[in-house]
């Protein structure tokens, strides 16, 4: 029987992918960094509440996530909902190229 990769190591390696396409295709350091952020924020989401993170990185799923996120940082609901949108849509484009 086949040994099967750990699904951290896959988000790990896919991270990793994702950052070099980004850069290579000219996004700033500054920029990559803020997504990465937002990326690990909507993983450990996923994991918390038990979700699929590719069923959930959609405009409504992203909708549920900021509004756990901000409850749960007490930060302002529309800058964190336009940041996470950019971050995620950028990572779901990205992880299709892949």
């Amino acid at each position: 029987m086949g040994q099967s990769i750990p699904l951290r190591k896959v988000v790990a390696t896919n991270l990793q992918a994702v950052t070099r396409l980004w850069i290579r295709n000219g996004l700033k350091l500054s920029t990559v960094a803020i997504y990465r952020r937002w990326i690990r924020a909507f993983q450990r989401y996923c994991g918390v509440q038990r979700l699929r993170e590719l069923q959930h990185l959609s405009l409504a799923g992203v909708r549920r996530f900021v509004e756990w996120y901000v409850r749960k940082r007490r930060i302002r609901r529309a800058p964190a909902h336009a940041s996470a949108r950019s971050a995620l849509y950028a990572w779901s484009g990205a992880l299709t190229a892949l």
